[in-house]
């Protein structure tokens, strides 16, 4: 506040205040995602389950925002990490003596592995972060389309390996018996988990550094940000995260195969546009943007889903929701949030004045 009198607006409501106006962009997503599957909870059994797919969806947006959201590199081969994730835990949960009878010549290791859930999905979230890691090294060097496109062929190629490795994944054949844990209850639990730690890393010094990036390469550059180091924190964080997903989904529905990722109609078609779109639709810039999005869209899916069953149509809702991306990217670029976060709505400020100085002896004259 200057001497001359002229106002300071100051926050008001002491350290509490300030806690609120902090966590607010984390604290309001997060209770309108937990809001949402209680009114799921107290809906049908149809319900919660399309609550908890939604919630799956989440996670995987959440991931893909941490890399996306904060580098501004769009990526098409997150669905990889996904199924990485969801392999993996295929392996460390199935049937014991399902994998030994479809899969004779998968390591033994493999085959007989049968541990706790928590530990399943904690290596389906490590062995992703470990692919990301080691990829790294030239797709962090790209940017724009080239990026965008090096990423879409890791997923094609990662696709071939595992649709056609027969004594590892079975190829195309469904990966059945899989442990089923994933309902309402647990996946909120991993949702409540991640939002802050995706919230955490994007104000964490990480984070800001890579956001710099995003707004001005040459610029962070010149101050001597590492690009390609900053970049490679966060793809595998974001595969980590992308991960767990998978090993929600596969734990969801308790079989898996090539074409719920990869090739085919539901694959890179559905899971890495429908994700996308959820990111795009919310904002891609904020966790709120993610988060938005991914309840938006997830609840027009399901709606669509009901006009084709009703109909007898197909194709309805991949046409409706290209539809949303296409009228969202001309009228709303920056998607439904503005790719802002959600602000503390009571947040309260008073003008609070100074006299103004009484003028110095010195400075007087009659």
């Amino acid at each position: 506040m200057s001497e001359t009198g002229t106002s300071t607006r100051l926050p008001v409501g002491g350290s509490l205040g300030s806690l609120g106006v902090r966590l607010w962009p984390l604290l309001a997503p997060a209770g309108l995602t937990i809001l949402i599957s209680l009114l799921a909870l107290m809906g049908s059994e149809v319900l919660e389950r399309k609550a908890t797919f939604m919630l799956i969806n989440m996670v995987f947006v959440l991931g893909l925002y941490t890399f996306v959201g904060n580098s501004g590199v769009l990526s098409f081969g997150h669905a990889t990490f996904m199924a990485l994730g969801a392999y993996t835990f295929a392996f460390m949960t199935a049937n014991v003596r399902v994998k030994n009878t479809t899969l004779p010549d998968a390591p033994g290791f493999l085959r007989d592995a049968d541990i706790a859930t928590w530990q399943a999905v904690a290596l389906a979230a490590i062995v992703p972060a470990v692919f990301a890691l080691i990829v790294a090294l030239p797709l962090m060097r790209l940017n724009g389309l080239a990026a965008g496109i090096a990423t879409l062929a890791m997923l094609f190629a990662v696709g071939v390996i595992v649709s056609q490795w027969q004594s590892l994944t079975g190829g195309n054949t469904a990966f059945a018996a899989i442990r089923r844990e994933t309902d309402l209850y647990y996946a909120l639990v991993i949702v409540v988990v991640l939002m802050p730690l995706v919230y955490l890393y994007q104000q964490s010094r990480f984070g800001l550094r890579l956001r710099g990036t995003r707004e001005d390469l040459l610029a962070s550059r010149s101050l001597g940000i590492n690009t390609v180091r900053e970049r490679t924190i966060a793809w595998v964080i974001s595969a980590a995260i992308v991960g767990i997903a998978g090993a929600m989904y596969a734990g969801f529905n308790g079989t898996i195969d090539p074409s719920q990722f990869f090739l085919g109609a539901r694959s890179a078609g559905g899971v890495t546009f429908l994700t996308i779109a959820m990111l795009v639709v919310g904002g891609i810039s904020s966790l709120a943007g993610a988060v938005v999005g991914t309840i938006f869209l997830s609840g027009i899916a399901e709606a669509l889903r009901e006009v084709e069953k009703a109909t007898d149509q197909r194709h309805i809702t991949e046409v409706v929701l290209a539809l949303i991306l296409l009228l969202t990217l001309i009228l709303r670029p920056r998607g439904i949030t503005g790719g802002r976060e959600i602000y503390w709505p009571f947040r309260r400020e008073q003008t609070m004045r100074r006299p103004a100085a009484a003028p110095s002896a010195a400075g007087t004259s009659e």
